[in-house]
């Protein structure tokens, strides 16, 4: 091969590594910013859970025992 092809050729592999490189750096970046999403998700799950269960409890005892079977938020 001629000198001036083999030349072309790892410019164009040094120009590929480099961009294999970038797109692993953010792959990198996109994983951190599911792995924070993931966990801002759970976070609010649990901030849901424990709101449902305060209310739950709130109602609860709010309402007569006979009514709390019969309840229905769309009745009201």
């Amino acid at each position: 091969m001629p000198l001036n092809y083999t030349n072309k050729l790892e410019k164009q592999l040094g120009e590929k590594k480099q961009e294999n490189s970038n797109l692993q750096k953010e792959v990198g970046e996109k994983k951190q910013e599911n792995s924070n999403l993931q966990k801002q998700l759970w976070e609010k799950e649990q901030e849901f859970s424990d709101l449902h269960t305060r209310y739950s409890s709130m109602r609860a005892s709010y309402l007569p025992t006979e009514m709390c079977s019969s309840f229905s938020p769309e009745k009201t």
